[in-house]
C-alpha cells in the first residue's frame, strides 16, 4: 500500500502524484494508451484527413459559391459531391465506434492500473491487460450509459439557456442590455457543462473498484461528486488546462511534418497526454471516500484484522 496516495490528499499533491504514478507505470499505460488506443485514432485520422469538420464545412461555403448560376439558382445536380459526405460521414462513425468499443478497454485498463498501484500492487502491463479483458462488456455498456446520460444533460442545459435567451428577447431587450443579462446565463450554462465533464470523469474509477457498471456506476459517481464539487472541478479544470497547454505546444512542434507522420505523432501525443487526467481523476476518487467515507481507515482496520488472524 502507497500510504502517500491513501490518505487525503490536495490539489496540488494529485497532480504531483499523477506524474509520479504514470512515471513509474509508463510501460504499462503505455500499452493501453498508446498500443492500443493511439494506434486506432491514427488510423482513423489519417483515413478522415480530407474530411475534418472545419474543412468540411469550409468546403461547404466554397461550394455554394461555386454552384450558384446567373439566375442566383443552385445546380446541386451537376456540383455536389457525394463522396466527400460520405467520407465524412464514414469517419464520425469510426470516431464513434472508437469512443464506445475501444476508449472504455484503453480507460478501464489504465484507472485500473491506478487504483491498483495506490494500493501497492505493481505487476506487468501483461497481467493488467488480462485483468481487463473480463470486463471489456461491461465496460463498454458503462461507456454507452455515459454516453446517454451526458446528452440528456447538455440537452436539457441548452434548452434552458435557449428558454431563457428566448424569454429575454421576448420582453424586448436588445442589442448591449441583451448581452449583459445574459452573461450570468451563459456562465452558468458553461459551469454546467465543466460541472458534467467532472462528473463523468469519475464514473470508471467507481465502476472498476466498486464492482458497479452501466448506469449503477453514474448514480455513484454523482453520490462522490456531489460530496466534493468545488475539488472535482477545480482538479478537472487545472488537469485538462495542463494537458491542454501541452498538447497544444507539442502539436505546433509537428506542424511541419509530412501529413501521414504528422497524423501519427498527433495521435500519439494524444495517447501519451491523455492518461494524466484519468490518473488524477482516479486519485481523486479514492482521496472522496477517504475524506467523506473512511476509506482508508477500512483499509487499515482490514489490515489489522488480516494481520491478527
Amino acid at each position: 500500500m502507497h500510504n502517500n496516495l491513501l490518505k487525503p490528499m490536495s490539489v496540488g499533491t494529485i497532480i504531483d502524484q499523477t506524474f509520479r504514478l504514470y512515471r513509474n507505470n509508463f510501460l504499462s499505460v503505455i500499452l493501453f494508451s498508446l498500443l492500443i488506443g493511439g494506434s486506432i485514432t491514427a488510423a482513423i485520422s489519417m483515413f478522415s484527413r480530407d474530411a475534418q469538420l472545419f474543412g468540411y464545412f469550409s468546403s461547404v461555403f466554397d461550394m455554394m459559391k461555386e454552384i450558384t448560376t446567373e439566375d442566383g439558382l443552385y445546380n446541386f445536380t451537376e456540383n455536389y459531391t457525394a463522396p466527400s459526405l460520405s467520407k465524412y460521414l464514414l469517419s464520425m462513425l469510426l470516431s464513434l465506434l472508437n469512443m464506445i468499443l475501444v476508449m472504455p478497454f484503453v480507460s478501464g485498463g489504465i484507472v485500473f492500473i491506478t487504483l491498483a498501484y495506490a494500493h501497492g500492487i505493481k505487476e506487468t502491463a501483461g497481467v493488467w491487460f488480462s485483468q481487463v479483458r473480463p470486463l471489456y462488456g461491461k465496460l463498454i455498456a458503462t461507456m454507452l450509459a455515459m454516453i446517454f446520460a451526458s446528452s440528456i444533460i447538455v440537452s436539457l442545459l441548452f434548452t434552458a439557456f435557449m428558454i431563457i435567451v428566448a424569454l429575454v428577447i421576448a420582453f424586448g431587450v436588445q442589442n448591449t442590455w441583451l448581452f449583459l443579462i445574459l452573461i450570468p446565463f451563459a456562465l452558468a450554462f458553461l459551469l454546467g457543462l465543466i460541472a458534467l465533464l467532472a462528473f463523468i470523469a469519475l464514473v470508471y474509477p467507481a465502476a472498476v473498484q466498486e464492482n458497479l457498471y452501466g448506469f449503477k456506476s453514474i448514480g455513484r459517481a454523482w453520490n462522490l461528486f456531489r460530496r466534493k464539487f468545488w475539488k472535482t472541478i477545480g482538479l478537472v479544470v487545472l488537469v485538462y488546462l495542463i494537458t491542454s497547454i501541452v498538447t497544444v505546444v507539442l502539436s505546433m512542434a509537428i506542424a511541419f511534418l509530412p501529413w501521414v507522420a504528422m497524423y501519427i505523432a498527433d495521435a500519439a501525443i494524444g495517447a501519451l497526454i491523455s492518461p494524466v487526467a484519468l490518473i488524477a481523476i482516479t486519485l481523486l476518487y479514492l482521496d472522496i471516500r477517504m475524506t467523506k467515507e473512511g476509506y482508508d481507515l477500512q483499509l487499515r482496520a482490514e489490515s489489522v484484522e488480516y494481520d491478527t488472524n
